[in-house]
């Protein structure tokens, strides 16, 4: 394929007659980097430059898209990230952020804003987020996560913390969390199940949780409580294996199924789930059983995979 960048403007011959000519024609992929991405041009230009393959260009998009965007300086010692995916979070994102400032741990907050229609980026870099990276289309949560992941591993983080946007997850029990995360655990699971405080949600979720979790046990012979939470801490081995190979559509109870038949140690903690602060749950409907059958069917088809592999 041809390639070739008109000022923020990156063209890929599609039928071999000519990046310019289809560019004229139409025919062509035109990607604005500096609209979609916020990376500057002139580090884009320098990556095609000494990457004229296509597949070798694409990585290098990436490198400049997860480095590139509003970043501050890299500190010397990666130790603990904190990712945030969000999608249209605007009205909860800035006191998510402020909280986890507010703990005075040595972390650094990535924003992955999800391909949003709202300020969320804006109000990351405003609430003080060290990096935010703005994809430009919805991915949807593995994608988004996965994102992040890749960001961790790349910029060699010992530990990523992640949680959600939408004030579900309260930053106070971070330190739980990366507490036990030191006493050797690869995965810590910050669980609505173990102790009677904070939101539950619904009886009918509440029991679908339970399934779920019920089946976890059965695929990999570990107890796992809360085994859709969103609120988890990994550890180096853990960001290294997800960051390459991450579910699309059911990423906690997939992950966690992934992770043990892996070998690796998952842990639980107590922790306080609170009301969101704006928005409302995807699931409701008919779609908890819509849920609960293509979850199982993945978490499945994750261990069956892993088995494949060798995994025990």
């Amino acid at each position: 394929y041809g390639i070739n960048l008109r000022g923020d403007v990156l063209v890929l011959d599609s039928d071999g007659e000519g990046a310019e000519e289809d560019q004229k024609g139409g025919n062509g992929l035109f990607v604005n980097f500096k609209r979609l991405f916020e990376v500057d041009a002139a580090r884009v230009r320098h990556t095609a430059a000494i990457s004229p393959k296509l597949p070798l260009l694409v990585n290098g998009m990436f490198d400049h898209l997860v480095g590139g965007t509003y970043n501050t300086p890299m500190p010397a010692d990666n130790t603990t990230l904190v990712l945030i995916p969000a999608f249209n979070e605007e009205s909860s994102l800035e006191s998510v952020i402020r909280g986890l400032l507010g703990l005075g741990l040595p972390i650094r907050i990535l924003i992955v804003d999800d391909g949003s229609t709202d300020a969320t980026s804006q109000v990351a870099r405003e609430a003080g987020a060290h990096h935010v990276v703005r994809l430009p289309y919805n991915l949807g949560i593995g994608g988004a996560v996965q994102t992040g992941l890749l960001f961790a591993f790349r910029n060699g983080f010992e530990t990523v913390v992640r949680l959600d946007a939408d004030g579900q997850h309260d930053p106070d029990d971070v330190p739980q969390l990366l507490s036990v995360l030191g006493e050797g655990a690869d995965l810590v699971i910050g669980s609505r199940f173990i102790s009677d405080s904070g939101q539950k949600s619904t009886a009918l979720r509440v029991a679908g949780i339970k399934l779920l979790s019920s089946l976890c046990y059965l695929l990999t012979g570990s107890v796992v409580r809360d085994v859709t939470s969103g609120f988890r801490v990994y550890s180096r081995a853990a960001v290294s294996l997800l960051a390459s190979e991450y579910p699309v559509d059911y990423p906690e109870p997939d992950e966690t199924v992934m992770l043990l038949a892996k070998g690796m140690f998952v842990r639980e903690v107590p922790v306080t789930m609170r009301k969101r602060h704006s928005g409302s749950s995807s699931i409701n409907g008919w779609s908890p059983m819509f849920y609960m059958v293509k979850v199982s069917l993945s978490m499945i088809m994750t261990r069956i995979r892993s088995l494949g592999r060798g995994v025990n």
